[in-house]
């Protein structure tokens, strides 16, 4: 919710010493459900040059508010400045505390997961990075056997793995922490009217990726078809019926077991959920950062969306991104959103099978 003491202006806190900045004449900061680690670009243009020092460096900590509205927690990756005849301007650029997770390899007692769920998993990963917290709202989630992690491999590698095998979402929030969870049924206050805070916006229905037929079997290899008669049992088939020629796609299973069966089902009916919703996304742009309710736009929130001009005259839809912009032409959001089905993670099993031979439920990576 806005300060009535901070109107919506960027302000950024660096450094130990807490130094405020503000007076940020271009912004650019990027959130989403499927983006990690968040990101901006901020920059001010002064006419003459003061001959004081830059006050920013690279590596310094940093929190980025928008109207007293903490936005982003992170490092400053770069810093730029610029002079000629008529100006001195500084561009500082940063991501989350996340970001580290993405960049560096991942550090683990014996490079060996055992037993642990995506929470327990991302908490040790985050060990070596001071300040990054784990915020995990579910308590449904799977344990992971046995994970091997490869000399190398980043967290996020790891995690995103281990997240579509707990059907969850991992991306950070404004105080750069990894958040655990799923698609959410937030509702954001007032939601975006054509003719009232639109200042544009396109939509796009597309059938590209859809088919009228999932079919799940299991999967037949030659080198074993003296096992199973090298035959391919359907599992399951599901249909769109939008699709209206005839196109099919088979979806293998990974693992005979049973578990990898009842996920190889789920994976159908997500292939086809996912890929309507994927085929009915919309841009558009709005004149303010926050809702009705005065909190900014939030990625993982639904809100409800009447744009008749690009056929959508009655929609809820999720925010899969969102990007606060200030430039010359003023204050405006800049938001991605599909239906909800569009972000739900894939099943996923995390160790595949020869599929003729049917072992034991063997859940992790060997």
């Amino acid at each position: 919710m806005a300060d009535d003491n901070f109107p919506d202006e960027a302000l950024l806190v660096v450094g130990e010493q807490q130094r405020a900045l503000k007076g940020w004449k271009q912004i650019r900061i990027t959130r989403g459900i499927e983006r990690l680690p968040s990101d901006f670009s901020i920059s001010m243009t002064e006419r003459f040059i003061s001959g004081e020092e830059v006050i920013v460096s690279p590596g310094d900590p940093f929190q980025l508010l928008l109207g007293g509205d903490v936005v982003v927690t992170g490092f400053v990756d770069t810093v730029t400045a610029q002079f000629d005849a008529q100006s001195h301007s500084v561009a500082v650029a940063g991501r989350s505390k996340c970001a580290d997770l993405v960049d560096c390899a991942a550090e683990w007692p014996g490079m060996q997961i055992v037993n642990s769920n995506i929470q327990q998993i991302a908490k040790q990963l985050a060990v070596p990075y001071a300040g990054l917290d784990i915020e995990c709202d579910l308590t449904d989630l799977p344990t992971v056997q046995q994970l091997n992690i490869l000399l190398g491999e980043t967290p996020f590698s790891i995690l995103e793995r281990v997240s579509r095998y707990s059907s969850a979402l991992v991306y950070d929030n404004p105080y750069g922490n990894l958040v655990i969870t799923r698609v959410s049924d937030r509702q954001a206050a007032g939601g975006f009217a054509e003719g009232i805070n639109v200042e544009g916006a396109r939509s796009a229905f597309s059938m590209l990726d859809r088919f009228s037929e999932y079919m799940a079997v299991q999967q037949a290899l030659d080198m074993l078809s003296d096992l199973s008669g090298g035959s391919l049992n359907v599992i399951t088939k599901v249909a769109d019926t939008g699709v209206k020629r005839r196109r099919q796609r088979v979806i293998v299973a990974e693992n005979l077991s049973a578990i990898g069966i009842e996920v190889t089902q789920r994976r159908a009916v997500w292939e086809m959920n996912r890929r309507i919703a994927r085929g009915a996304a919309v841009v558009l742009t709005t004149d303010s950062w926050r809702d009705a309710a005065g909190a900014l736009w939030e990625p993982n929130t639904l809100v409800h969306v009447t744009l008749p001009t690009i056929k959508v005259p009655d929609a809820t839809l999720l925010i899969g991104e969102v990007t606060y912009r200030l430039d010359e032409t003023g204050t405006h959001a800049d938001l991605v959103l599909m239906p909800p089905d569009a972000f739900a993670p894939e099943p996923f099993q995390l160790q595949p099978q020869f599929a003729d031979v049917i072992g034991t439920d063997v859940r992790g990576i060997q």
